[in-house]
């Protein structure tokens, strides 16, 4: 005779053959728990990621990670800044949850950037400034001056441009020969801005506004029989603010997220 104990320890074992271990419901899974003889649900590890463009956004970021973590000295949590941006672990436990400040670059520091050293056309030169004009010292005074220069007529060029000390500051001199209506020549004389001043954020959104003193170069250059210009400007200490910028977001940052003393903020630039 069969063992009833044994029976049941057979049936089970094929119900056990037959009944998966886990299963799924949407978004949702399940294991059988023998013990109480029923599906459990599987407390799920989501991994978090993100990204922002600029450090306000990172602070707000971290407050609010620090919030809703009921984690209200920001213990395991560490902020790298970086050349580019910054890495935000949430749990250095688990670092499961690690976010991205990947610096976006304001759109007119971008332009400015792309075009330090390059030599320009005047039309060219003239559609730059006019594009940076929001940003752009004194941009109307600027942009007629360079405007006003009308090279057509001439045969050629009597100098190079030049430094000239002016009433107001030192400005480039170029001395033109123009064809005159009823022949011959005559000299006229043509002053630029030597220097042009930006004011402008750093980066996309941000709340600092930086000073970009640029250097204008102009070159005399030869198209076939005729003589142009060509116009474009260098920043020379682009890098020394670009430097001060970043030690200043790190210097904001600790400022917003002082709230929370146990939050590791570590500069590796």
């Amino acid at each position: 005779m069969i063992d009833k104990t044994f029976l049941e320890k057979l049936e089970s074992m094929a119900r056990q053959a037959v009944r998966p271990a886990t299963i799924q419901d949407e978004h949702r899974r399940f294991i059988y728990d023998d013990n109480e003889g029923c599906y459990k649900l599987i407390e799920r590890v989501v991994r978090q990621q993100g990204e922002v463009a600029n450090v306000e956004c990172l602070v707000d970021l971290v407050l609010e990670e620090a919030r809703r973590r009921e984690n209200v000295t920001g213990e395991w949590m560490t902020v790298t800044f970086q050349k580019n941006g910054a890495l935000f672990s949430a749990d250095d436990r688990e670092r499961l949850d690690v976010y991205t400040f990947t610096r976006e670059l304001s759109p007119e520091w971008r332009t400015i950037r792309g075009v330090l050293g390059k030599p320009m056309k005047h039309v060219e030169f003239l559609r730059l400034l006019q594009s940076l004009r929001g940003v752009l010292v004194n941009a109307g005074t600027v942009i007629r001056a360079f405007r006003a220069v009308d090279v057509s007529r001439v045969a050629r060029f009597a100098s190079s441009p030049t430094l000239q000390e002016g009433k107001a500051s030192v400005g480039l001199a170029i001395d033109l020969l123009v064809k005159m209506t009823g022949g011959g020549e005559t000299t006229a004389r043509l002053e630029l801005p030597e220097n042009i001043a930006f004011v402008l954020p750093f980066a996309r959104g941000g709340d600092r506004k930086w000073e970009l003193n640029a250097e204008v170069f102009i070159e005399v250059v030869r198209e076939g029989e005729k003589e142009t210009l060509n116009f474009g400007f260098l920043v020379p200490d682009i890098e020394a603010v670009e430097r001060d910028a970043r030690e200043l977001e790190v210097e904001q940052f600790r400022v917003a997220t002082q709230t929370l003393p146990r939050l590791l903020v570590l500069e590796n630039f």
